[in-house]
């Protein structure tokens, strides 16, 4: 059985890991992000200089390979075709016996007027180290949302 999996968060990753242990031949994780998979719930500690981005990886690189799990890094999913299990990517179709949607969402973000740069959202480990390189020793920080990176 060929599994696809849309989204390399931590839904994703653990679907990735079940379906290996539940026997499926073949398990093949899309990522939007060019990086390992991470703990989002750590970024904030990634933005704040506390650990490094190495120190929030979900599993090791070497992990998905002894684990027979195809992790394709920076290819977004585009469209899906439910119909045949198939999924969409700049590379083209690939079909799939099941699919599993762990993809998530951004964050909304308000229309606040501000000037450029001045809102710095916190999602991805890309903007967990632009917050990081910005922040100066006794800045001031404004949090905005109460979600579970605003309340970290």
């Amino acid at each position: 059985m060929r599994i696809g999996i849309i989204g390399a968060g931590h839904a994703g990753i653990e679907a990735a890991k079940a379906a290996r242990a539940g026997g499926a031949d073949a398990v093949v994780v899309y990522s939007n992000e060019g990086v390992l998979p991470y703990s989002r719930p750590k970024l904030v500690a990634l933005a704040f200089s506390q650990v490094r981005p190495e120190e929030i990886l979900q599993k090791p690189a070497p992990w998905y390979r002894e684990n027979g799990i195809d992790l394709r890094l920076a290819t977004p999913v585009t469209g899906v075709r439910p119909e045949i299990g198939g999924v969409v990517t700049a590379a083209g179709e690939e079909q799939f016996d099941a699919l599993v949607l762990a993809c998530g969402a951004e964050p909304v973000q308000p229309p606040i007027p501000a000037p450029p740069n001045a809102l710095l959202p916190l999602w991805s480990q890309a903007q967990a180290l632009a917050v990081r390189d910005r922040l100066q020793p006794g800045a001031t920080v404004l949090v905005l949302g109460g979600g579970v990176l605003g309340i970290e």
